[in-house]
């Protein structure tokens, strides 16, 4: 047994980690006393192991050592919570919210496991729900016109995609023979199933539900096995805001053919959908590179190429799975609004209850149509909204802005080559495509009216614009240079795009470096950087132009290595000036490289670290990730750029944040007791708030939660666990009565000296994030 710990030790030194792991485990089981001896170094151990596992695909052996280890230590919230984001990043949601909870259960403060489950809960249970059920005026409309369809005791009903059996409820209150709903999603379905059992829908002698709830796809239910038989009427309010994204064609064919008897209705009973050109800089910014990176002259232009690229997005993400034709947004929301450019153009109406009609769509279309601009402006994407027809008075439910709805609007991004500044008369060319059973929208071509001259229609817009599928030349402006960097289609992502867009961030943070490293100049320091970025950023390639002599950016990904490199050879700057390392060197790997002195590794005199994602989150583990680099990369004195981060809270109240955060209360739902189920999925921290466009009441004014000092002494275990676990206890004094729904949070990063950078300021890239405040807390003045 001391045999195989000394052979584990020796494996965890050298980081073999497969016979670390293994060997540890077999200490474990041996003899369990062992524990608390080799319980650091093997949890460290499982973690780099997984790391590598997945690096290589061998998923199987992660879950088969990870679970060994979590019997080993049935006390361990960190094997736990590892465990979950392993399931989670591989899809198994379910069985990784079991395993946060099993952290949480072991240490409710466990931050970290906080932060993981509520992450999976929103990709569990989408925000849209709550929207969707606090919409009161939606919620009436179909109640009142499911109760004019239902004659008590005759009709039969099916409610597709039931959510949290809303709909089934309406019909069942309203007398229907039979309900049945049916609901894919397994924690949907647990759902529904306790807020039936909450409102009565249970015979008490049978002690089963009125409705019959099925946990299955609509497409998939069978006649006299799942449901008694054919239905009289179906309910679904299976839309997303481009009308078919979530299957209902192929949804409302199989049911036509298998579910409703001849003569049955459904209901909504037709679809209509309008088309409109619209202005918006906030999506303009979000999904087009429009401006050169200028400081330090670093030549970053990208062509123009078509906005949706499957091999683009295939090459960054191995499939194309999560590749959308469209975004979408609350446009009355965003920052500087949006303009609508033409009338709202009737595209068609889908009858839903038409087997022609459905088949007709299914089997794949195409449309060419015109918009006539009515409105000067930039031409940046078209807009999708849609009415939904209820068939009774009051009949109709609408998904454009001005209506205030649940919805959110379908945005579909427009050419580059057709970003143009449009006069009244203009018309806008525009392809309609049905395939595999979804919209896309394609801008062809840009027509001047015969009354305009040629200075009255904009020229398109500089080479330096691209899409967010773009085809990416770095490249200089010698036209022979730009041919020979020519590469592939790449893929960048919205958060990457607004980054990139921000001159204001990048300039302030230059002006920062530029200062870091005169300081390190007079310091007698090495101009050697070690950046942590968030996401692809310029500022390694602009720091070596001001002057660093080597930059370290660790944990990069192939298409991260493949940017950085091509840019640096567009703009003459000397591969060996950049160490990029890929996800396999971790942080650990790094600093164990460092300190063992090993010939290619360096000293590093300065740390330059994105603190702040752009939703408005600390990124995860960065304080941890700060010590370990600043303990072991660093030398004597070197500086870690932010110095001083200084963290404001706000308290507000908000109704409207509350219905995107949770559900309200049962008012929406007409009593019936939905609330308290659909809020066990409420997380506590809600990211992307602009809150400069939220509507909101001030109750404070804005108050010091904490400081960080990024440079303090790190010299002591006390010093480590002070930097990485901050508590304060603050007295905030009110404006005026309410009631507190959030704390809205920023920061504020001081880049040494005077220059200080504000994540609330719409001039920068990030967006807020809130605390909500679950309980009932009310103020006075004062």
């Amino acid at each position: 047994l001391n045999k195989t710990l000394r052979e584990a030790e020796k494996c965890f030194a050298e980081q073999k980690w497969t016979k670390a792991a293994f060997k540890y485990l077999t200490v474990l089981k041996s003899c369990p006393a062992k524990r608390e001896e080799v319980r650091d170094n093997f949890i460290s151990t499982l973690r780099h192991w997984g790391e590598e596992c997945e690096h290589h695909g061998r998923f199987g052996q992660i879950l088969t050592c990870y679970r060994q280890g979590a019997d080993a230590y049935p006390d361990s919230e960190i094997i736990a919570s590892n465990l979950g984001a392993q399931l989670f990043r591989m899809g198994m949601l379910d069985q990784a919210a079991s395993y946060f909870r099993r952290a949480l259960r072991i240490n409710p403060e466990f931050t970290q496991g906080k932060e993981n489950l509520e992450n999976v809960f929103s990709h569990l249970v989408e925000r849209w729900h709550f929207r969707m059920l606090n919409d009161r005026h939606r919620n009436e409309r179909f109640r009142v016109n499911i109760s004019k369809y239902v004659k008590p005791g005759k009709t039969t009903v099916l409610d597709i995609g039931t959510g949290t059996g809303l709909l089934a409820m309406f019909a069942a209150s309203a007398g229907a023979q039979e309900v049945h709903a049916c609901e894919m999603s397994p924690i949907m379905y647990e759902t529904a199933y306790d807020v039936l059992r909450a409102n009565g829908m249970v015979n008490n002698a049978e002690d089963r539900l009125h409705v019959n709830l099925i946990p299955k796809k609509s497409t998939e239910l069978v006649v006299g096995r799942d449901i008694s038989e054919k239905v009289d009427l179906i309910v679904t309010e299976t839309f997303d805001c481009g009308v078919l994204g979530e299957g209902v064609l192929s949804t409302m064919k199989h049911a036509l053919k298998h579910l409703l008897k001849p003569g049955g209705m459904v209901l909504p009973s037709e679809v209509t959908i309008y088309v409109t050109a619209i202005e918006c800089a906030a999506v303009r910014n979000q999904h087009r590179c429009i401006e050169r990176i200028i400081k330090g002259t670093i030549n970053c232009l990208f062509k123009v190429g078509p906005p949706y690229d499957n091999d683009a997005f295939t090459a960054r993400y191995g499939n194309t799975d999560d590749l959308e034709r469209y975004t979408t947004e609350r446009l009355r929301d965003l920052p500087g609004g949006y303009r609508e450019l033409s009338d709202p153009f009737q595209l068609e109406t889908l009858v839903l209850g038409c087997p022609h009609d459905i088949d007709y769509w299914c089997e794949g279309c195409w449309k060419n149509f015109q918009l006539e601009v009515k409105t000067a402006g930039r031409l940046d994407a078209l807009m999708m909204t849609f009415d939904l027809d209820l068939g009774h008075e009051p009949a109709e439910l609408f998904s454009h802005p001005n209506a205030s709805s649940c919805w959110e609007q379908a945005i579909f991004l427009v050419h580059p080559q057709h970003v143009v500044d449009v006069q009244p008369g203009t018309l806008i060319s525009v392809k309609m495509n049905c395939e595999d059973m979804m919209f896309s929208l394609e801008c062809f071509e840009i027509i001047r009216h015969s009354n305009l001259s040629e200075n009255q229609v904009a020229t398109t817009v500089p080479s330096a614009l691209a899409s967010r599928f773009s085809d990416l030349s770095v490249c200089t402006s010698d036209p022979s240079v730009r041919k020979l960097y020519e590469w592939a289609p790449v893929y960048f992502s919205s958060p990457e795009i607004l980054m990139l867009n921000n001159l204001d961030t990048n300039e302030t943070f230059c002006k920062g470096i530029e200062k870091f490293l005169t300081l390190m100049t007079a310091r007698k320091l090495p101009l050697n950087l070690f950046f942590l970025p968030w996401g692809l950023t310029m500022l390694p390639l602009q720091a070596v132009k001001m002057g660093a002599d080597a930059i370290l950016l660790p944990q990069q990904d192939k298409f991260q290595l493949e940017v950085y490199t091509r840019l640096a050879r567009v703009n003459d700057i000397a591969l060996e000036k950049l160490l990029l390392k890929d996800q396999s060197m971790t942080l650990e790997m790094i600093s164990d490289m460092i300190q063992t002195q090993r010939a290619d590794a360096l000293k590093w005199a300065g740390l330059i670290v994105d603190l702040v994602e752009p939703s408005g989150c600390l990124k995860q583990q960065v304080l941890e990730d700060i010590a370990l680099v600043r303990m072991g990369c660093m030398v004597p004195g070197a500086r870690v750029l932010p110095d001083v981060v200084t963290v404001y809270g706000m308290f507000i109240e908000s109704p409207a944040l509350m219905k995107d955060s949770g559900v309200v209360d049962d008012y929406a739902s007409f009593d019936f007791k939905v609330a308290e189920f659909m809020n066990l999925f409420q997380m506590t921290t809600h990211q992307d708030i602009y809150l400069s466009t939220l509507n909101h009441r001030r109750l404070s004014e804005p108050f010091e939660l904490f400081k960080l000092d990024l440079n303090c002494d790190l010299k002591t275990p006390e010093d480590i666990h002070d930097f990485l676990n901050i508590s304060r206890e603050i007295t905030v004094h009110s404006l005026c009565p309410g009631q507190v729904h959030a704390i809205v949070y920023w920061f504020d990063m001081n880049l040494a000296g005077d220059t200080i950078i504000s994540t609330l300021s719409p001039l920068f890239h990030w967006r807020q994030a809130a605390i909500i405040i679950k309980q009932n807390l009310l103020v006075s003045t004062g």
